[in-house]
């Protein structure tokens, strides 16, 4: 559980926050999120990672798919939130950092929390141009950098988090 409140903490996020929502948990590893849901009321997480890691509790198997976030296997607005804690680095723009961003907002009805984004100092999306970037893409996006000291940092990344909000359309 001290794991899932660090993941949901640093989103910006407490179980309250949660509270009868349908949450999709992109990137999950071992679903972490998911097993501590199960203590908390009226929580359904499902978790989503690319590959199979090597310790699913049984409890959480069946709500549990391996996909490609860049490929999720539901329908549009199936979820009421997305979070990804296990978010793209945003290396380049040629090799389009946010097909998963965009698949992952067409999945949920409401809103996307992820990171930490990783911008690498040295590559030629800079920190500047790609939450620029970021927020010609996804004009509801807030940045923060408020960050959890215990939060891991690839050597030659800075680390940010994102939080964009459902555009509701007028149809």
């Amino acid at each position: 559980e001290k794991r899932a409140q660090e993941v949901l903490a640093a989103l910006g996020l407490h179980w309250d926050d949660l509270e009868g929502k349908t949450v999709l948990d992109v990137g999950a590893n071992e679903g972490e999120v998911a097993q501590a849901a199960i203590y908390h009321n009226n929580i359904h997480v499902t978790s989503v990672d690319i590959s199979s890691p090597p310790h699913v509790a049984e409890n959480i198997r069946e709500q549990y798919y391996i996909a490609d976030a860049a490929k999720l296997p539901f329908t549009n607005n199936a979820f009421d939130i997305c979070i990804s804690h296990a978010a793209p680095f945003l290396d380049s723009i040629e090799t389009n950092p946010f097909t998963e961003i965009h698949e992952m907002m067409r999945a949920v009805s409401s809103e996307i929390r992820i990171g930490p984004v990783f911008v690498k100092n040295d590559s030629e999306l800079s920190e500047q141009r790609a939450f620029k970037y970021i927020k010609r893409e996804f004009p509801t996006a807030e940045i923060s950098y408020a960050l959890p000291q215990s939060a891991p940092n690839p050597e030659g990344y800075r680390r940010a988090y994102v939080r964009i909000r459902k555009e509701i359309s007028a149809d």
